[in-house]
């Protein structure tokens, strides 16, 4: 039985040791620029290449009239709700004029690739019915996504050709085009793996300092291994940075979206967990400082200081505002943002529960049997309300069934209270003076002092504060 249990201990472990054990044995990537540029500058040739096929193509039922089509290109892009590529290469075929000669024609076709591929197109450049999220584009997995979509088209043309009559040259270029995709994106999954895998190390290492935030170590590699495949598609090596200082912002993003998706039970928007993870971070560097746990207080003004700034700037850069914030803008915005991240906070604790076993007493019991329920009587009142009726039981019982009757109309014990003496006597048959007189006399006998003490404590123990 003790073998089963550390066996299962080592079974738990083992899936991180193997994990780790195969990201170590690949070649790292991070200290070699000239191999992360030379990885980056082949996934773009094949990508051009497969953007070249792509404006290339014409349905066999254009090809006729000489002209070309792009509808199904639009199609394909508007499945992963991308049309601007369509628009683009739409745009390229309308240029590519007969007057232009063979270095006119790469040339243009070599800058609108650069555009797509390197997200230099503006928005403006786009029409409005081609804009997707009032966003720039990003188009570089695009251009894989309708090469292999028209790869299977093609391949589905070639097929059918037994079946209709297609000219043997537009076959013959048909078949050049899908050997040309089919390679190239190959070549491009290929690069495109060996680039991630090369980094994995780098995303273990940035996993490290989100561990106990409400996902295991193994699900944020996960997840931090999805930024690292977005950082692939959008690095652009030309620009002379090292892709480690590239890919950790996306690998950053990717972690802590998912912490806000999955690591708490109640979510809370992406924003919020970014900034409490700030404030997280600050408190720990104040600890540092300070050599004690720092309060509230004392954390909230520097994260408070941190959101305003990176707020003002992001005003005057959308303004066209070339300058910093001064002091005064920075310090008035301060306090509303501080009584805002004191919500957050509220709004981020851990939940709890109401199943989890506490020991109380030498036993476990609920949390929930520690909770008062409002809406239950309380256990002294209802106490109070059984000896009460016990004791006027008591009392009553020693007048005359007529008497107790007659009393319990009148003060409603157990019984609906009457309007007045006529109703009172009306079951008995008798006057409503008889009636008045009855209850005198009722009242007389429980003020004999063997009775009058009997409910006397009653009294004492509803209003404890005050003298009988």
């Amino acid at each position: 039985m003790g073998n089963s249990g550390s066996g299962g201990d080592n079974g738990r472990k083992s899936s991180t040791a193997i994990y780790m054990a195969e990201v170590k044995s690949k070649t790292s990537l991070l200290g070699d620029f000239s191999n992360e540029k030379d990885l980056a500058s082949e996934i773009e040739y094949h990508s051009q290449e497969v953007f070249l096929a792509i404006c290339e193509y014409q349905p066999y039922d254009l090809y006729l009239d000489a002209s070309s089509d792009l509808d199904f290109l639009v199609k394909q892009a508007k499945k992963c709700e991308r049309k601007d590529l369509g628009y683009f290469i739409s745009r390229l075929e309308t240029e590519l004029v007969d007057c232009l000669d063979d270095e006119e024609r790469d040339s243009l076709m070599d800058s609108y690739f650069e555009k797509l591929y390197f997200y230099d197109i503006k928005l403006k450049e786009i029409p409005p019915e081609y804009r997707v999220k009032k966003k720039r584009v990003s188009n570089r997995g695009l251009i894989r996504f309708a090469g292999e979509s028209l790869s299977q088209r093609i391949e589905k043309e070639i097929n059918d050709s037994s079946e209709s009559e297609i000219e043997p040259s537009y076959l013959e270029k048909l078949e050049d085009l899908q050997l040309r995709l089919e390679s190239n994106l190959k070549m491009i999954r290929n690069y495109h793996n060996e680039f991630v895998k090369s980094n994995l190390r780098l995303v273990m290492n940035k996993a490290k300092h989100f561990v106990d935030h409400g996902l295991d170590y193994l699900d944020l590699i996960q997840e931090g291994n999805l930024g690292l495949i977005k950082a692939v598609d959008k690095f652009d090596y030309r620009k002379g940075i090292k892709f480690s200082t590239y890919a950790i912002y996306w690998i950053k993003q990717s972690i802590t979206r998912a912490l806000a998706e999955y690591g708490k039970t109640i979510k809370v928007p992406v924003y919020v967990a970014e900034t409490l993870h700030s404030h997280y971070v600050n408190s720990i560097k104040l600890m540092h400082q300070l050599g004690r746990e720092p309060t509230q207080d004392e954390v909230l003004p520097i994260t408070a200081r941190q959101v305003v700034l990176r707020k003002i700037k992001e005003g005057f850069r959308n303004k066209g505002i070339e300058r910093g914030p001064t002091e005064e803008e920075i310090a008035k915005n301060i306090p509303d943002r501080m009584k805002k991240l004191k919500v957050c906070l509220k709004a981020y604790q851990d939940t709890f529960s109401l199943e989890e076993s506490i020991e109380f007493g030498g036993e476990y019991v609920p949390f929930s049997a520690f909770i008062q329920d409002k809406k239950a009587t309380d256990p002294a009142d209802f106490n109070y309300t059984v000896r009460l009726r016990e004791g006027l039981r008591r009392v009553l019982a020693t007048l005359t069934a007529r008497e107790e009757k007659i009393l319990r109309m009148k003060f409603g014990f157990g019984e609906l209270e009457a309007d007045g003496w006529k109703e009172m006597g009306h079951p008995f048959r008798i006057t409503g003076e008889r009636a008045r007189q009855l209850s005198g006399k009722a009242l007389e006998k429980l003020r004999q002092p063997s009775k009058r003490e009997t409910l006397e404590k009653f009294v004492g123990d509803a209003f404890p504060g005050e003298d009988n």
